[in-house]
């Protein structure tokens, strides 16, 4: 754990701190705590809680401690405006996961501005948390699934976290997008700076665009990843994206030569492996990274239809997922051991109760479950029970978490000059790449792309990073994008 070096003292005196703490009971304010990260040394960063109202609306009302770490850039002549990386989910942890280093992206920014990171309300080390061991612990049993039966588990474990939150007095509707975007903004306040950069993705995005809408006086320039819009209906949204996705991969491979010729079938090769898992579902057992112990999943068809969604969400999995299905097809299942292992690796990046609380908020409260059926009613049968099951457990879950009804204004298009570079990829199954265009039809600066190898995020490349430097050099100008024509096509892994 690093504890704040004086030079970091008087460095945050100087952006206005040391005076923001004087005011005492004012918020927002900041009030330096030692990193509960220890990121690599080669990194000068600080740590703190910004204290924020509750309630936004309510400034001498009670408080929450949103945890922020600065990472502080060396070059004398630093710009003035940082780049604030806000994360997906909702409910993603930030500090923790950059544990090993910025990378990409922020690490591009970081030579000429602060980069800051923080956790949203609610989450990682913010307090209070919204956590839910009840939650976690699914993760860790003997035995796990199927489908059918998670669903009754998680809405028990998810009910017992909302018994425990309420009872410790925690108001969960204060947990929204709409006052996390205010504390965005007195982030900065507290910190010191008069504008800042914002770099979002996913749920990220939408928090970005709440930022753009309700404090844009702020916002110097915006660069999106997985943009969701949120004049979109989300939830209704997840399936035939879902079913896009896998259209667009057998299509490609359709279309690859060397794909065809391995896997000439591919398609029926999946909905075989559907049909096959939902007659007779698999056990698999498998090392647990969580509980050190083994445990057996058991998984039917609607358990494979959703893995491989989630495994579509990563680039890198692309080229794989032809050999994938194939090899699952005829009987292998060493592939889906390993994506069960890096599924569990995963489950604990969040904190489930700030997923429930702003996902009721934001997106199932403004859609009907009649629009949502209808839908998923839309796609290809074999793929619907998958998602209907998810009309269930959230019309169930929802009602106890506090959720209001938000400014109906929050669910319409973001309307700016404020200069935002989007960036979307091809096959993203859950933010498809025309949210991107959609988007940008309001947004008077707004340059939007799509990544015709990419997911549900773009990777940085040489391409995007180079338009990423110029974009927040010059944010008046579309960057150079004539390397998106110059990448070469995928590659499909095959035997």
């Amino acid at each position: 754990m690093k504890i704040l070096s004086a030079f970091a003292l008087v460095l945050l005196s100087s952006l206005g701190i040391a005076s923001a703490q004087a005011q005492g009971g004012v918020v927002p304010r900041f009030e330096p705590a030692p990193c509960p990260v220890s990121y690599p040394a080669r990194y000068d960063v600080s740590c703190g809680y910004v204290i924020v109202p509750e309630e936004h609306a309510n400034p001498d009302g009670d408080t929450l401690r949103v945890m922020v770490a600065i990472f502080h850039t060396g070059e004398h002549d630093r710009q003035p405006d940082p780049v604030i990386y806000l994360a997906g989910g909702p409910g993603s942890y930030t500090l923790q996961v950059f544990a090993t280093g910025l990378g990409g992206y922020l690490d591009r920014a970081l030579p000429d501005r602060d980069v800051i990171l923080l956790d949203q309300r609610g989450m990682g080390f913010s307090e209070p948390s919204l956590n839910c061991p009840e939650v976690d612990e699914l993760y860790t049993r003997a035995v796990i699934g199927p489908m059918s039966e998670d669903v009754s588990l998680s809405l028990d474990a998810a009910q017992r976290c909302f018994e425990r939150l309420t009872a410790d007095g925690v108001n969960l509707a204060a947990f929204n997008t709409v006052e996390s975007a205010a504390d965005v903004a007195d982030v900065a306040a507290a910190l010191g700076y008069e504008q800042i950069n914002i770099y979002g993705g996913s749920y990220g995005s939408t928090l970005a665009m709440t930022v753009m809408r309700n404090h844009g006086a702020i916002v110097r320039s915006v660069m999106l990843q997985g943009i969701t819009p949120p004049q979109v209906d989300l939830m209704a949204s997840f399936a035939p994206d879902y079913e896009h996705s896998l259209n667009m991969l057998f299509e490609a491979c359709a279309g690859d030569e060397t794909c065809n010729e391995a896997f000439p079938q591919l398609e029926s090769m999946f909905y075989a492996v559907v049909d096959r898992f939902k007659q007779e579902p698999l056990h698999l057992t498998i090392d647990n990274p969580l509980s050190n112990a083994p445990t057996r999943f058991i998984i039917d068809g609607d358990t494979f239809i959703r893995g491989m969604q989630s495994a579509i969400y990563s680039s890198g999995f692309l080229p794989q997922f032809p050999l994938v299905v194939a090899v699952t097809y005829a009987g292998d299942y060493s592939a889906l051991e390993q994506m069960l292992v890096e599924y569990l690796r995963s489950a604990s990046s969040g904190t489930d109760g700030a997923l429930y609380a702003m996902r009721c908020m934001d997106d199932v409260m403004t859609t009907t479950e009649a629009t949502w059926e209808a839908a998923v009613s839309s796609i290809n049968p074999a793929l619907q029970a998958a998602f209907r099951s998810d009309i269930v457990q959230w019309a169930a879950l929802c009602p106890n978490w506090g959720a209001r009804q938000l400014d109906p204004v929050e669910n319409t298009p973001v309307t700016s000059d404020i200069p935002t570079l989007i960036m979307n990829g091809a096959y993203d199954p859950v933010t498809p790449a025309v949210w991107g265009a959609l988007a940008a039809e309001t947004l008077s600066h707004g340059y939007n792309y799509t990544f015709p190898l990419d997911a549900h995020g773009v990777y940085s490349t040489p391409c995007t990073l180079n338009m990423y430097d110029h974009f927040l050099a010059d944010p008046s100008k579309a960057p150079d994008a004539s390397c998106i024509d110059r990448l070469l096509p995928m590659i499909f892994a095959h035997p």
